[in-house]
């Protein structure tokens, strides 16, 4: 298909924008069940989820991705960031996981060397939904004060330094 191609273009040099307006219409006219309309489902996912105030978005074409396929396996990664941007910790742990099992049974990350990292990236992102988490029940961890008095003077101050007790800005 000649649009797809056009898409593919701006979708291969990032400009997501331009993709998204030509992808969206080419759903609406493709059969639910064919391999073109649910890659077109993932693109427009990922599309959504590189423009980041609409990666909310992104989720309902993952997910419809996923229910057909997972040859792009790094969806689950994408759902569990979004996940964890909207405080839904388990939800993104969920799908950090589902990442996981599948970085660890390709065999071409494996023999590449890079399943271990990837996993290591992975689990980084588990561990700070499990700081959300505990952050979010536990709140007030910290104090906030406002600093008063000889912060700013009539000088540029780029790079101002704090002595080791923390009473002077110079």
């Amino acid at each position: 298909l000649k649009e797809i191609k056009k898409a593919d273009l701006s979708y291969n040099n990032g400009n997501y924008g331009e993709a998204l307006k030509s992808y969206l219409p080419l759903l609406e006219t493709l059969d639910e069940t064919t391999i073109i309309r649910n890659n077109l489902n993932y693109k427009v996912g990922f599309c959504y989820y590189a423009s980041a105030p609409e990666d909310s978005f992104a989720v309902s074409y993952f997910r419809k991705y996923l229910e057909g396929s997972d040859v792009h396996f790094e969806a689950y990664y994408f759902l569990g960031n979004i996940a964890a941007t909207n405080h839904d910790f388990d939800t993104s742990i969920f799908h950090f996981n589902k990442f996981k099992e599948y970085v660890a049974g390709n065999t071409e990350l494996s023999n590449s060397g890079l399943s271990e990292q990837i996993i290591e990236i992975a689990d980084k992102q588990i561990e700070k939904c499990e700081l959300g988490k505990f952050l979010i029940k536990n709140p007030g961890c910290g104090t906030i004060e406002s600093v008063t008095g000889g912060v700013n003077t009539v000088y540029s101050e780029y790079a101002p330094v704090i002595n080791p007790d923390e009473t002077k800005f110079a």
